[in-house]
Parts: C-alpha cells; sequence; structure tokens
C-alpha cells in the first residue's frame, strides 16, 4: 500500500468520528477556558449548551453560569439535568444568540438543529434531521433569537462558549458590549457549517481583533493528517476545531498549540 494511500485511509477513517458528537475536543479546551479565567471574578455564557456539559464544569469550578439553549427539547433536558443544582449558580435561558432581535426558524436535527437549513442536509446531520421528521412529524420549530447585549447589562463576562452550528460569528455580533470586557471566547467552528452560513473564520476575527484578541485552535488530530492531503481538501470541510480567543491580558498564557 502506498504511503500516500495510507494517509487518505487515515484520514477517512477519522470521518465517523468527525460526525459524532466532539465532547473530548470540547471538553479538553472548556477545561483549558476555565483555567484561563481562574483568577478573573465573573460568570460563564454557555450559548449552545446542549447537554449541559460544558456548563456543568463550569459549575464544578463553582462559577455562577447562564447555559443558553435555543432546541426547545434540549432546553427541557437541561432543566431536569440541573434540577437539583441553586438557581444561584446557574440560569437556563430558552432563546438561541445573535446578531439581532427577531423571530426566525430552527431547523431541527437532534443536538444538531441549526437555524441554517442547510447544515441539516447533508452527512450525520441530514440522517439526524430525517429521524426528527419520523419521529415529530416536523422538521422545524420557532425561535427567538436575541442579542446576548440585551441579556447581560450589568454582569462581569469572563467566559463565552460558543457552540452554535455555523453562527458563530452572527452570536459575537450580537455580544459586543460583553466583548468589550475582554472575556476569553472559545468558539467550535465547523468549516461546513460556516461556509453554509455565508460566514467565515476571517468574519470573526473582523470582530475580535479590533479588541486585541489572540486565537489559537484546539484541533482534532485527524484534521492535521487531513491538512497535508493537498488533492483530498474536500476532507477539510469536516474538519472541526475549538477556538480559544484570548484578550491581550491573558495572551501569555494560552496554550502553545498552532495558531488558526
Amino acid at each position: 500500500m502506498s504511503w500516500r494511500l495510507t494517509l487518505v485511509l487515515a484520514a477517512a477513517s477519522g470521518i465517523s468520528n468527525a460526525l459524532r458528537p466532539h465532547e473530548k475536543l470540547d471538553d479538553t479546551a472548556m477545561a483549558y477556558a476555565l483555567q484561563l479565567v481562574r483568577d478573573r471574578p465573573g460568570v460563564v455564557i454557555d450559548v449552545g449548551a446542549n447537554n449541559g456539559k460544558q456548563s456543568m464544569m463550569a459549575v464544578l469550578a463553582r462559577r455562577r453560569v447562564f447555559a443558553i439553549e435555543c432546541l426547545s427539547s434540549a432546553y427541557t433536558d437541561l432543566l431536569h439535568i440541573f434540577r437539583n443544582v441553586s438557581a444561584d449558580n446557574i440560569t437556563i435561558v430558552h432563546a438561541c444568540a445573535g446578531r439581532k432581535l427577531e423571530l426566525s426558524v430552527l431547523n431541527l436535527a437532534d443536538d444538531s438543529s441549526s437555524l441554517f437549513q442547510h447544515n441539516v442536509g447533508m452527512g450525520r446531520e441530514a440522517e439526524k434531521h430525517m429521524l426528527v421528521m419520523q419521529r415529530e412529524s416536523r422538521s422545524t420549530e420557532s425561535a427567538l433569537v436575541l442579542p446576548l447585549d440585551l441579556l447581560f447589562r450589568t454582569e462581569t463576562v469572563v467566559l463565552v462558549k460558543v457552540d452554535t452550528q455555523g453562527a458563530e460569528e452572527s452570536v459575537l455580533g450580537g455580544m459586543q458590549r460583553i466583548l468589550q470586557q475582554r472575556p476569553v471566547v472559545m468558539y467550535e467552528e465547523t468549516n461546513r457549517f460556516i461556509r453554509a452560513a455565508g460566514s467565515s473564520y476571517t468574519d470573526v476575527m473582523v470582530l475580535l481583533r479590533p479588541l486585541g484578541y489572540t486565537c489559537k485552535s484546539f484541533c482534532e488530530k485527524w484534521c492535521s493528517k487531513v491538512n497535508a492531503l493537498a488533492f483530498v481538501p474536500w476532507m477539510l470541510i469536516f474538519c472541526l476545531n475549538c477556538a480559544m480567543c484570548v484578550p491581550p491580558q491573558a495572551r501569555d498564557k494560552v496554550c502553545s498549540v498552532p495558531a488558526i
């Protein structure tokens, strides 16, 4: 077997993992983010809280947490998961975060539900979308979208985690006042979701760089292999990064991983 074929197979074998929940990657990044802000007082905002795992990590780190969840079924699950946690420690908000206040449509695909229809039309997300349609006889639900700046007017925010299936740039666009506080920002980016949303990594950095942010990436190992395969660039659309963006005062603390 040639070395090129070996590399292709090694990269392709990771696709099935890339299409499943990225809990290990998310947890590693969240743990590091919490470590970065350990000496700063303030609250944590978890946008796209999903199964609540990163919110729980923040609660256990003795942080006041605001879990923002767009999907109604996930919101209901979060209420159950945190039923024994004091309301002083966590607030669960049923809403989508975005650039402007509006009523929108959420395309259902369980934990991969998205405000962008194209994002539930391919790969594993398409399978989830069909299962929801069979189970619930519906493919969408109404969703309230609001800028986080409307919600957080007085709180000191030290960490924001964003996992919104391609809507990350819109979320950050709606929290410009929060960003003036220079919280650590952790967001998940998947190339195909970002493209489908008509956005790009550059759009996110246009919002963060003027504020002095430096971004590093927690990249899945198999994506590093794909990056070496110039003859199969289509595989890059499945790569996922957890980007860690830190303000100037924390720049010397950011981990030594490859820059995005």
